[in-house]
């Protein structure tokens, strides 16, 4: 049993992780937050499988990947009292996901049977029983997972960083040329995913993550139609993307889908460990190594099976829905991943972390 003071400085812990206060500074949840979050009770062997309630092999993928991006877990374990304390429901899929997370430390099989049964709250054209889009499943969770911490912190619904975009957001800044005056405009967007096309290849190419990402971020090509605020004209323009803000996990997409649902079996070569520095702010911390993966088998978005892949230590293990079983990190690399997940190799900082926020009066 701990004594009063280990409990008294574990409460101040939780509330440093999950404020209690209604009114969170902006900037809360920095780095130095996901520092902290990072290194709580790390998962030291696989959890349950999760039950397949008729096509939702997508839900069970990203359901298990998110339960070993580091910090998520324990941040929604710590959600309860923010649900209980707060006119937030117990429909918020915070508190559900950490749930769940609890039902996979204690069970061979554990059933995601909210998310699968409300899967119209998530997304509306989804519905139970039909084979989705794994990606498209995850941004909505991840949006969704976002929107409550809004709502749990900010009663004024001003956008100010969540603990979801202090581990999944980055910031992209995208440079537009003129081509015709060389005039050049500037604008920021916040990201939780980067998605990469692979239909620019040729079927003979084994294109790298890094061409990849570096096509996406600096394309070859112009864009037409474009019109310039400065001399008025309607012609090309010339596009660039940097990273101003790099993430702590970094969720790389690969388009593996055309419009028409039809799969694209490009091999695109990856490793282990990714550097993104050729694409980043020279300040930045860039370098990444991958953990999990969402892979697909099949040839089309609406059939076919997903499956996924998380690393424990240094050994890889395979998820297909109830079965959860050791592989080899040559077939993590011959399984043509469909979604990737990176995370930052964080340089420590000395740091002094005093839990708690400064008390405020008139929050509730």
């Amino acid at each position: 049993m701990q004594n009063p003071e280990n409990q008294e400085e574990h409460r101040k812990k939780i509330n440093f992780i999950v404020p209690k206060k209604r009114e969170v500074p902006n900037g809360y949840f920095n780095d130095h937050w996901v520092q902290i979050i990072i290194k709580q009770n790390p998962i030291k062997q696989p959890l349950a499988g999760l039950t397949n309630f008729g096509n939702s092999c997508f839900l069970n993928s990203v359901l298990q990947c998110l339960m070993y991006c580091p910090g998520l877990p324990f941040f929604a374990e710590n959600i309860p009292h923010i649900v209980l304390e707060r006119s937030i429901n117990k429909d918020c899929f915070l508190y559900h996901f950490e749930k769940l997370s609890r039902e996979m430390k204690s069970c061979k099989t554990a059933t995601p049977s909210v998310f699968f049964e409300n899967l119209t709250k998530i997304s509306a054209p989804m519905k139970p029983g039909y084979q989705q889009d794994a990606h498209e499943f995850l941004f909505e969770l991840l949006n969704i997972f976002d929107d409550e911490c809004q709502r749990a912190w900010n009663k004024n619904h001003d956008y100010f960083d969540t603990a979801v975009h202090a581990l999944f957001g980055s910031t992209l800044k995208e440079t537009r040329i003129c081509d015709s005056c060389m005039n050049v405009v500037s604008s920021i967007s916040r990201v939780l995913d980067i998605s990469l096309p692979i239909d620019k290849w040729g079927k003979n190419e084994t294109p790298t993550i890094e061409k990849c990402l570096m096509h996406f971020m600096n394309p070859s090509e112009s864009v037409s139609g474009f019109k310039c605020e400065k001399c008025n004209s309607i012609g090309t323009m010339s596009n660039s993307y940097t990273f101003e803000n790099t993430p702590y996990i970094l969720i790389i997409t690969m388009m593996r889908f055309s419009a028409t649902g039809q799969k694209i079996e490009m091999n695109v070569d990856f490793d282990f460990e990714l550097d993104i520095s050729f694409c980043s702010q020279p300040s930045l911390q860039t370098q990444y190594e991958l953990f999990a993966v969402v892979v697909h088998n099949g040839h089309q978005i609406n059939f076919g099976h997903f499956t996924s892949a998380f690393k424990i230590g240094k050994v890889w293990y395979s998820a297909d829905d109830t079965t959860v079983t050791k592989v080899s990190p040559k077939s993590i690399k011959l399984s043509k991943p469909y979604i990737l997940f990176y995370r930052r190799k964080i340089v420590m900082e000395p740091i002094i972390v005093q839990f708690g926020i400064p008390e405020n009066e008139n929050s509730q």
